[in-house]
């Protein structure tokens, strides 16, 4: 055992390695230098001396977060893809959306853990900027990865942490520069987005990644033409082992919703529109109510329900709890006023349930074969919905089939590309 004391911003300190692969740490930001120290004793392969390039990620949330979305599955396998040639820390709260409750294994105000691909710092509510500073500056990255504008202390400890060293900023500003995320406080997230602005005109060494050309264009637009910006899409999940598939019969139409409850998300539309029709139609909800005044007015319009329509809310679960269940449905509905990239929407293609969306994502179907467009109007949701509540068994099947190839397809042409598009991003 080795006991390293030292005078680290004037207090003394104690670290202790331990025995398994897990790292507690524990009341200051500054026992996490001695625990490195102690472990870089044990394994020189974890000193300086290490030719991985070193990345820090901030993201408010990670695994075994949930509730937060596709975007934490998505870190989670970019942290698998880029382990092998990068060495990864994660910064996130300790706790899932919307959630009062820590994690099972916090236990202290910062908790630090080894997962397979990434040291994951846990951060709680209370650690300040300079906290998280400390921690970037402890493990030295040398590109700090910034996932989300949203929080602002992660994007100050990001930016601190940028100019007080050598590091390259990188930010994947995501759906907040989407017009159809801003249509609600418009000026005040234009105001903020100004002032991130002017606080990146003082990083030199920046640059910007977008998920696709849409973004790239936003980008370019708010923070100028001349910035540096790389194409890097968020990492999908591999298609599932498909055991049991969707059928439908004529004369019936089962709907799923699966995502976050916002007024982006347009929840409260599709409700309307089912109010409308005149056949019978069930729609299952699942997805944390995130915004709790829009949630509100939803459950009003489900408690008015006519007697035909049938909407039951099972509120937030895990993606492989609703792949067991998926086969249950018919068609997955999400009637978004602006997604950049949506995972769900790939999600439940891989599982055969053909995608009913806006024209407002980023999804290019070829053919009214593998996915369906709706414009955002009642009248023409309810035509839709007509014409797939008389689709037959064949017909369905034939939609079902095409939307699993398409999702295979699409996840082979992106998967081949991961790897170089994110070395770009972090070279």
């Amino acid at each position: 055992m080795i006991f390293y004391f030292g005078g680290i911003y004037n207090s003394i300190t104690l670290g202790i390695p331990l025995k398994n692969k897990n790292i507690h740490c524990i009341k200051t930001t500054t026992i996490y230098s001695c625990v490195m120290l102690c472990n870089a004793l044990i394994n020189p392969a974890m000193t300086s001396t290490n030719s991985k390039p070193r990345i820090s990620l901030l993201h408010s949330y990670f695994k075994p977060a949930f509730k937060a979305g596709d975007t934490v599955q998505s870190m989670y396998n970019l942290c698998a893809l880029l382990a092998d040639e990068y060495e990864l820390q994660v910064i996130c709260v300790n706790h899932d959306l919307n959630e009062q409750r820590l994690y099972s294994f916090i236990d202290q105000k910062i908790t630090y853990i080894d997962e397979s691909y990434a040291s994951v710092a846990y951060v709680s509510e209370t650690s300040s900027v300079a906290e998280i500073t400390n921690i970037i500056q402890t493990f030295a990255p040398d590109y700090v990865y910034i996932r989300d504008l949203n929080r602002m202390r992660f994007f100050l400890s990001g930016w601190r942490s940028v100019l007080k060293s050598k590091a390259n900023l990188v930010v994947a500003p995501g759906e907040i520069l989407h017009p159809g995320s801003r249509q609600k406080n418009t000026i005040l997230v234009s105001a903020y987005l100004l002032y991130l602005k002017s606080l990146l005109l003082l990083v030199r060494n920046k640059r910007w990644q977008a998920t696709d050309q849409q973004e790239l264009r936003a980008i370019k637009k708010w923070f100028g033409r001349r910035e540096p910006a790389f194409i890097a899409p968020n990492i999908l999940r591999p298609l599932p082992v498909m055991q049991t598939f969707p059928t439908k019969q004529k004369r019936e139409l089962r709907l799923v919703y699966y995502s976050s409850i916002t007024g982006r998300k347009n929840l409260i539309l599709l409700l309307r529109s089912l109010a409308r029709l005149n056949f019978p139609v069930s729609l299952d909800i699942y997805g944390p109510a995130t915004e709790r005044n829009y949630w509100d007015k939803c459950e009003r319009l489900i408690d008015e329900m006519p007697r035909n329509v049938t909407v039951l809310y099972y509120g937030s679960t895990t993606y492989e709890n609703f792949a067991k269940e998926a086969h249950r449905y018919h068609f997955m509905i999400l009637l978004s006023r602006g997604e950049y990239w949506e995972n769900v929407v790939y999600e439940a293609m891989s599982l055969a349930l053909p995608a009913i969306v806006s024209r407002f994502t980023s999804w290019k179907f070829s053919n009214e074969k593998e996915g369906f467009y709706v414009d955002l109007e009642e009248k023409h949701i309810c035509v839709l919905l007509t014409e797939l509540y008389k689709m037959d068994e064949a017909a369905y099947t034939a939609v079902s089939t095409q939307a699993r190839n398409y999702a295979e397809q699409y996840y082979l042409n992106n998967a081949a590309n991961y790897k170089d598009e994110y070395q770009a991003l972090f070279s």
